[in-house]
């Protein structure tokens, strides 16, 4: 494998980037488990088209499975119902359904249901509720509902995107960027001492490059992972770097580049440190570097210091602009004439919420179709960025893959964003003088380390210690 040349100033931020806590980009709160008497579960919604007898329309055919648990004393024995909802209004109604923190009427459909008998303690069924949607939903109806199941005092709901029987339709388009990065390091010689921890990583890895090409996501690729698939030459994991490293290479279409080693470039300007972050934003591409900016942190004075590095597109988030992950923002805005991207962190939240791969992608796609449902007939445009810890099962990546290309309420595009820059809404954002600074005697310190390093190479010539160092 082939190391990847870098510039000195690169070398040293690999050992800078090292020593700094890294703050997880998006990341949403992790609500604790609690034991109820009886458990029930949404596990897979179905929505299949088959023929209406005696014509040749279609009706659409709706599939609903679970399980069921008794975690009480006694035998269980009872009906579990089909429960909807009307139609949703806002995207924080969604929000509210998808927590179980909503108190939006309930409709019971006594004549749909499942008969639970002699379910002994600690034991779970599955379930499944097969229907027409007609029998169950108005013919007007359009947008995102309610949908689940009860059993005697208990109920569980997920949402479901509805728009099958809608005549017009503006979908939302949706750049969506797959974030390539690993949280991982080696230490600053290079050496791999966690074999089992880097190959669960590479798996990682390997299992996001399955989405195929042809379903238009974009990929942002951390400069640094190259740097950190160099380090396994000779290792045991040699041949599944390579691997990985072979897929990245194949991929000619629709990459994007972000900041080398998700540098935090507003500290770096902070810290006058204006000749890395040069670097950084030359040194691994020839088109735009995206900086995803920490926790979304945006002001008038961090882009005025920007300016000097114009290859270099700021990325915050719509919580950020609006007040609200819940308000839906354009995808790309200005400020003070500045391209800005903005991110959807609302929906990015479900890539980061407790659950199985059906309720996350269950949140995704309604989330999707909530925005568009809230302008059906004025197309909007939204950005969503995958965590860079996103550990999706091989599994969820093709259904997601599928389900998404297929939805009539989104439409993905690229994130070629520049040539959008006349139409980009205006942005107001306050404007502080104060920027995120990396500690001077911290940078100071790793400059005199590096410093003496050079001068015990010419005691030790052949230990190469500042090279091993800057490496």
């Amino acid at each position: 494998m082939q190391v990847p040349q870098f510039s000195p100033t690169l070398r040293y931020l690999r050992i800078l980037l090292s020593a700094v806590t890294l703050t997880a980009l998006f990341c949403s709160p992790i609500h604790a488990a609690t034991t109820q008497p009886i458990r029930l579960a949404i596990t897979d919604i179905r929505v299949t088209t088959v023929p209406l007898p005696g014509t040749l329309l279609t009706q659409q055919s709706i599939t609903v499975t679970g399980n069921v648990t008794n975690n009480s004393s006694q035998v269980l024995s009872d009906d579990l119902s089909l429960i909807t909802t009307r139609e949703l209004g806002t995207r924080t109604e969604l929000s509210q359904l998808l927590t179980g923190q909503s108190d939006i009427a309930l409709i019971t459909h006594e004549d749909l249901k499942y008969q639970v008998t002699a379910l002994a303690p600690g034991q779970s069924e599955p379930w499944s509720l097969t229907f027409l949607a007609d029998s169950v939903f108005d013919l007007t109806t359009s947008g995102v509902v309610g949908i689940g199941v009860s059993l005697g005092s208990y109920q569980v709901l997920t949402a479901l995107p509805w728009f099958y029987w809608t005549q017009t339709l503006d979908p939302t388009r949706v750049s969506f960027a797959i974030q390539l990065a690993t949280q991982r390091s080696h230490a600053p010689t290079g050496t791999v001492t966690d074999i089992s921890g880097d190959q669960i990583e590479l798996d990682r890895l390997l299992t996001i490059m399955s989405m195929t090409a042809s379903s238009n996501f974009e990929w942002l690729i951390d400069p640094a992972l190259r740097v950190w698939l160099a380090d396994f030459t000779g290792s045991d994991l040699e041949e599944l770097a390579n691997e990985l490293l072979d897929v990245l290479n194949s991929r000619t279409e629709h990459i994007a580049t972000q900041i080398y080693g998700q540098a935090n470039v507003s500290a770096l300007i902070g810290a006058s440190q204006n000749v890395i972050v040069q670097d950084i934003a030359t040194s691994y591409s020839n088109n735009d570097v995206y900086y995803l900016l920490p926790d979304g942190e945006l002001s008038v004075d961090l882009l005025r210091k920007l300016k000097k590095f114009p290859e270099i597109i700021a990325l915050t988030n719509n919580a950020v602009v609006s007040g609200s992950e819940l308000i839906t923002v354009s995808a790309v805005g200005q400020i003070n004439s500045d391209l800005v991207l903005v991110s959807d962190q609302g929906v990015q939240n479900c890539f980061s919420q407790p659950g199985d791969d059906f309720s996350i992608i269950q949140c995704l796609e309604s989330s999707l179709a909530m925005i568009t449902a809230e302008s059906p007939n004025k197309s909007r445009h939204i950005l969503i960025v995958t965590p860079p810890s996103w550990n999706p099962s091989t599994s969820m990546v093709a259904r997601l893959v599928a389900n998404l290309s297929q939805a009539s309420w989104m439409t993905a595009t690229d994130m070629s964003l520049r040539t959008m820059n006349t139409q980009a809404p205006e942005i107001n954002v306050a404007a502080t003088d104060e920027l995120p600074v990396f500690s001077s005697k911290f940078v100071k310190s790793l400059k005199s380390l590096l410093k003496q390093a050079t001068a015990l190479d010419t005691l030790f010539p052949n230990a190469s210690i500042s090279t091993q160092l800057r490496n």
